[in-house]
């Protein structure tokens, strides 16, 4: 992708043996804000190759980072937390396109996820102009990464609380419903309020 008003580029290619001949440099126009290089390799023996190479107009550069500090979610290395329970995986995806990025999701075995809710454990990958990065998903009381916040993920927050059970990594963020770094009774009554309909997680 490249920055620029012009209607055309330049492009150089230099072959690692001086013996071997290059092509298809030069100046490129570009059709439609998008051009294809072609650039051929001929070697001393004759032996060819081609490589090509698509080069994109626009008019602005936009990071991972830049789109991701548009929505409301919060960042932690390589987690996304921050997300309500029963967001559909479309909501997320459409989020990300609206502030000029493109994302996909899969689920934690790594098959593609079109539709239906996010679940802890879900990852979405964002591209932006030149970048992209992979987020693991957390959502708010989805302990267990089923998906749904229910008896399972109260019971497994409150064995990590008696010691009896480890929640980390994706999982921990799904049980800290306070985001305050840790998981205490305080995440735990809000998960039993949002399962009795008494709150909103």
């Amino acid at each position: 992708n490249v920055v620029t008003t012009s209607s055309s580029f330049n492009i150089t290619a230099v072959a690692n043996a001086s013996s071997t001949k290059v092509s298809g440099t030069g100046t490129i126009n570009f059709s439609n804000n998008s051009a294809v290089v072609s650039i051929k390799t001929t070697a001393e023996s004759g032996a060819s190759a081609t490589y090509k190479v698509k080069v994109n107009k626009v008019s602005s550069v936009l990071t991972v980072n830049q789109v991701v500090s548009k929505m409301a979610v919060k960042i932690s290395g390589s987690n996304m937390y921050g997300i309500s329970p029963d967001v559909a995986v479309s909501t997320l995806v459409k989020t990300v396109t609206s502030n000029g990025g493109t994302a996909s999701v899969t689920n934690s075995a790594g098959k593609a996820k079109t539709s239906g809710v996010l679940a802890t454990g879900d990852k979405i990958t964002i591209k932006g102009t030149n970048d992209n990065k992979t987020f693991v998903i957390s959502i708010r009381g989805d302990a267990s990464g089923d998906g749904k916040v229910s008896i399972v993920d109260l019971l497994k927050v409150q064995k990590h609380i008696l010691g009896k059970g480890n929640l980390s990594g994706a999982f921990m963020y799904g049980g800290d419903t306070n985001y305050d770094g840790k998981i205490t009774i305080v995440d735990l009554l809000k998960i039993q309020k949002h399962i009795l309909g008494k709150g909103n997680l």
